[in-house]
């Protein structure tokens, strides 16, 4: 684009834009917003760099998006692991004082998912692609679902096995989008077309993308749905009776 009043204008729009997405970025873990608010201005702010002026001085983040995806859900799962150090369950927050700075586990959640939005807006990643073959994207992307895959059943076997019920109905809804996703993989990620015979035809063509995987996600979507609704309303009694959804309290014994 070559307005002058453009790019006059987003000299002064870039760094308003920077300074509010670090201060949603910072207020997450006590209000509203955190990094996946600060993740779409920023993200906002580059794209109308690249209106401006295209890929010129961001050549460093269109040659590395894939590698900060990665960066950012690594630090969203290693934020859950810092409760360990005290002993705490997964994903329990951990906060420390560095003179009047308040940090803490979800500061670095919030930096995770930050990275992970900033990085993942669609037209920044289509932009990113170019004309790279599609038969290397569709590999990459079988490798990037199995180990989400991997992740989602590993966390929700953990959830599984704590004494709390509503860590165990977490694991329940991790476990149950594992498995939509292990059909999903399986039915093959290619560029087919639609299962729908051709009008004047009795057959549809080779290339058909296969149905029955879509039809059985969509069924395990709503069955996954109606169970999770279902323990929630047990764990709400549970908390009602007893107080606490520990179930090794001393109280539930």
């Amino acid at each position: 684009m070559n307005s002058v009043i453009f790019n006059v204008t987003l000299k002064f729009i870039k760094p308003l834009l920077w300074i509010l997405a670090l201060w949603f970025l910072f207020r997450g873990h006590d209000a509203p917003g955190g990094g996946f608010m600060a993740g779409l201005i920023a993200a906002c702010s580059v794209l109308l760099q690249i209106l401006s002026s295209g890929w010129k001085g961001l050549r460093f983040l269109r040659e590395n998006i894939f590698t900060f995806l990665g960066l950012g859900l690594l630090t969203c799962i290693a934020s859950g692991f810092v409760a360990f150090s005290v002993d705490n369950p997964f994903m329990t927050g951990r906060w420390i004082w560095i003179y009047t700075l308040h940090l803490g586990s979800p500061l670095l959640m919030d930096f995770g998912v930050f990275l992970v939005v900033f990085f993942h807006v669609d037209r920044l990643r289509r932009l990113s692609l170019g004309k790279r073959r599609r038969k290397r994207s569709f590999a990459s992307m079988n490798l990037y679902l199995s180990i989400l895959i991997f992740v989602l059943v590993t966390s929700g076997v953990y959830c599984l096995l704590l004494p709390n019920l509503m860590r165990i109905i977490i694991g329940v809804i991790l476990l149950s989008n594992a498995a939509n996703l292990i059909v999903f993989v399986a039915g093959g990620l290619t560029g087919r077309v639609m299962p729908i015979v051709p009008q004047g035809s009795e057959f549809v063509d080779l290339n058909t993308a296969d149905p029955v995987p879509q039809a059985l996600i969509l069924t395990a979507i709503v069955i996954s749905f109606a169970i999770t609704a279902y323990f929630l309303v047990l764990c709400r009694e549970f908390y009602r009776e007893n107080g606490d959804s520990d179930l090794s309290s001393e109280s539930f014994e």
